[in-house]
């Protein structure tokens, strides 16, 4: 039920009544809309009790005035349990009408001969009288409601504030918070009471930003890091309030780091939200690789992915940062190889402004910071500079970073997954790569095997590629002839599934038929991957040659290195002493054997 204006000011309307009472010498009532009794003077409750005859409010809430000089035998008193016998000697009513909505009822009331001459002689005034104590209630009223809705606007804008992802800080001319919401609080690690009235350049240290805001400037999305043993990192935005041209105080708002380089990555495609699906490949090889990689995500463990290029190093580190506890946070990417070895250090680590010559000012986070809360892939891992190699160990042992050009250090919650197409345990030997660094990194080995070594994935990739390539270039192709699907297999791909992908891209955009024919794929594919034999060729020159192949094409995957080699004959199914014994024979059969030369002299 909803409680009436007039009970609203309950309290209002019974210091009324009983000023109407001692100021008139008569009883005094104040009912509402639905006749509930609000306030009364102490003789009324006395003399008739608290229940109200319905039907007579509600005349008067119609008639406005009443004046009934004869209770319990007026036409209104039909039905109410004085009828005829009425304790009342006379009775004056007037309706309390707020901008034209009758909202209750003040009436004076006789229960003696000298109360009803009282009100009997002096109605004219009396009514005055009553209609302006009515005008006091409702001035009552206007204040109650105007203080509701003060209230709730209040409440509204807190709310409002508490909802948005940014913290939000009021303060005035003299740098005293007035106001933050939740969001705020929680950046700052602070309780609620113990922030509003603080000084705002304390909460800040650093940033001087009274002084700005009573110079009029404003601050614009400007990166934060506070000192101390739990340090705040955000964006941080100022703008000034202004009275007329005066400045009063100002609004700040706090973006959380994390938050802001999320949505960044979200929308800039980012993130890292590729599925293990996406790994394309029905052999029992890639199968068993990634049940393996599935298992491995759930914890936080470094990775270090070793594979020849193509094979989808990348691929795999997505999928596995999608299926951790880190799915929610970035996927951050970056190929040492790809950037010049004077930038490597400022893109990893950040800098400062003022680090160098071209720095941004307020400096730059790197990619650890950028991946802070999720996940960083260091591609061609084994292309880092020996300087840096000390600085990335560093980074990874304490799970700090300090800028180029900085004095503090960064906290930082990274998982590493490392990739590379070399063999870093032969770098290491030949004092190329850090023996920690690689020990640190490689906790969990993932070796990806090239698509050669998986046949039965050749045919399920094309078969993929077609069906890519047929939506973006508007195809219908159905499938492979037979004669294309032979030499699909018996490519050694050397650039492994990106060199199937393109060349299936190829195929596509010039195969006219139905069927992608051996004419439509790429020459290097119908070449094949070594010299082709004539049927003249003796069967020992074709084993020889063979056996020299499937040597190489192990070489090339695990290096040349001492580990390398014993890697290969592991594959190979032979002994360490029977591979150096087939390298010694097969060296020097011919000037087609000279790039397994340079292979072999790596020993």
């Amino acid at each position: 039920m909803t409680i009436s204006r007039l009970m609203k000011i309950k309290d209002s309307a019974q210091h009324a009544a009983i000023a109407i009472a001692a100021a008139l010498g008569v009883e005094v009532a104040v009912i509402d809309t639905d006749c509930i009794l609000v306030a009364t003077s102490k003789g009324y409750v006395e003399g008739k009790g608290a229940q109200i005859h319905r039907p007579y409010i509600e005349t008067v809430l119609k008639e406005k005035v009443i004046i009934c000089h004869n209770p319990g035998n007026f036409p209104l008193c039909a039905g109410c349990r004085f009828e005829g016998n009425c304790p009342e000697k006379a009775e004056v009513l007037c309706a309390i009408d707020m901008d034209g909505e009758m909202i209750g009822v003040i009436t004076m009331i006789a229960f003696n001969n000298e109360q009803r001459n009282k009100l009997l002689e002096n109605t004219g005034p009396l009514l005055e009288f009553i209609r302006e104590m009515g005008e006091l209630l409702i001035g009552k009223i206007r204040e109650r409601e105007a203080m509701e809705r003060m209230t709730e606007a209040h409440r509204l804008i807190e709310t409002t504030l508490d909802s948005v992802n940014d913290g939000i800080i009021t303060f005035d001319w003299k740098g005293k918070v007035t106001h933050a919401n939740k969001v705020a609080c929680r950046l700052l690690g602070v309780k609620s009471a113990s922030l509003v009235g603080a000084f705002i350049d304390n909460l800040l240290p650093g940033k001087n930003l009274l002084e700005t805001v009573r110079s009029g400037r404003t601050i614009q999305r400007q990166e934060y890091i506070s000192s101390g043993a739990n340090p705040v990192h955000c964006l941080i935005s100022v703008k000034p309030i202004y009275m007329g041209e005066q400045v009063t105080g100002a609004v700040l708002s706090l973006s959380d780091f994390r938050d802001v380089r999320s949505v960044v990555y979200e929308f800039a495609g980012m993130k890292g939200n590729t599925t293990f699906d996406a790994i394309i490949g029905a052999s029992e090889q890639i199968t068993e690789l990634k049940r393996q990689a599935m298992q491995i995500a759930r914890s936080d463990s470094t990775i270090l992915i070793q594979a020849e290029s193509g094979t989808g190093k990348e691929l795999f580190a997505r999928a596995i940062h999608s299926a951790s506890p880190r799915a929610k946070g970035s996927f951050v990417a970056i190929n040492c190889a790809a950037i010049p070895e004077t930038l490597l250090e400022s893109e990893l680590f950040g800098y400062e402004e003022g680090a160098f010559t071209g720095a941004k000012r307020g400096g730059k986070p790197g990619k650890f910071e950028l991946a802070d809360g999720g996940t960083l892939f260091l591609d061609e891992i084994g292309d880092m500079p020996l300087h840096l190699q000390a600085k990335l160990l560093r980074v990874l042992q304490e799970r700090q970073v300090e800028r180029v050009g900085g004095t503090r250090n960064v906290s930082i919650d990274v998982r590493i997954i490392a990739a590379t197409h070399q063999d870093l345990e032969t770098k290491v030997q030949t004092g190329e790569f850090r023996s920690d660094l690689f020990y640190r990194l490689n906790v969990i080995p993932l070796i990806i095997p090239p698509l050669r070594e998986r046949k039965s994935d050749i045919m399920v990739l094309s078969k993929y590629f077609l069906k890519k390539y047929n939506q973006k270039l508007r195809k219908k192709i159905q499938g492979f002839t037979y004669e294309a699907a032979e030499v699909l297999q018996q490519y050694h791909w050397p650039g492994n599934v990106r060199e199937l992908e393109n060349a299936i891209e190829y195929a596509v955009n010039v195969e006219n038929g139905t069927h992608i024919s051996a004419t439509s794929l790429p020459k290097r594919v119908l070449g094949l991957s070594s010299k082709p034999l004539c049927s003249s060729t003796p069967l020992a020159e074709r084993v020889k040659r063979y056996e020299l192949n499937q040597i190489m094409d192990a070489l090339r995957r695990y290096g040349a290195g001492v580990s390398g080699k014993q890697m290969a004959a592991r594959e190979l199914g032979i002994s360490v002493p029977t591979l150096y014994r087939k390298i010694k024979n097969l060296k020097g059969c011919g000037e087609e054997f000279i790039e397994s030369d340079k292979l072999f002299s790596q020993s």
